[in-house]
Formats: C-alpha cells, sequence, structure tokens
C-alpha cells in the first residue's frame, strides 16, 4: 500500500474536518479522530494484554470521562457567555489530562 497516511492539526473551526472527509472520500480512505484512535488503544482484548496494561486503562478511562464532562460544562458557559454578550461562540479543544506515565511506554 503506497497511499500516504497523515495527521491533520489546525486551531478550531478552520475546516480540518471539512478537509479531512473530503480527502478522505477522494481517496476511499478512514478518517480517524482523536476519540477513535484514543478508543481503539484503551479497548484492545484483554486476552492480549497484561495486568499492568488493564491497570493503565482503569486509571485512564475515568480520567477521560471526567476531562470530557468538565470540558463539557466549560463549553456550555461559554456558549452562554458569548450569546449574553453577542460574539460568536468558537469550541475550545478537550485537553485531557493523562498522566505521562500512563501515556508514555
Amino acid at each position: 500500500d503506497d497511499r500516504l497516511h497523515f495527521l491533520l492539526i489546525g486551531p478550531p473551526c478552520s475546516g480540518k474536518s471539512s478537509l479531512a472527509l473530503q480527502l478522505a472520500e477522494k481517496g476511499g480512505r478512514k478518517v480517524l479522530t482523536l476519540d477513535d484512535v484514543l478508543n481503539w488503544a484503551l479497548s484492545a482484548p484483554v486476552s492480549l494484554q497484561g495486568g499492568e496494561e488493564q491497570a493503565r486503562r482503569d486509571r485512564l478511562l475515568p480520567l477521560i470521562a471526567a476531562a470530557e464532562e468538565e470540558h463539557e460544562k466549560e463549553e456550555k458557559e461559554r456558549e452562554k457567555q458569548a450569546q449574553k454578550a453577542k460574539v460568536p461562540y468558537v469550541p475550545a479543544p478537550l485537553r485531557t489530562p493523562l498522566p505521562v506515565d500512563d501515556v508514555v511506554h
């Protein structure tokens, strides 16, 4: 397979998702979001992982869920403030505070 794989990064609302979807459709490829990659990495069959990896997943999954919940609350508040001030609301990216020891092997 000689097709190119790439990572598309940029500021919020700059058209990354639209561009990625168009390129994927044209090239017959699949678009993986950060959520897709994290879910894949954290959902490997237990039979292929030892106790250390299971413990790592057990630590990371609640951290990710808590970060997503907090982010959603903050974004709702930011959106309300933007509407009140009559300014455009631009969603902030989710920043998941993962312990370095758990994401670096």
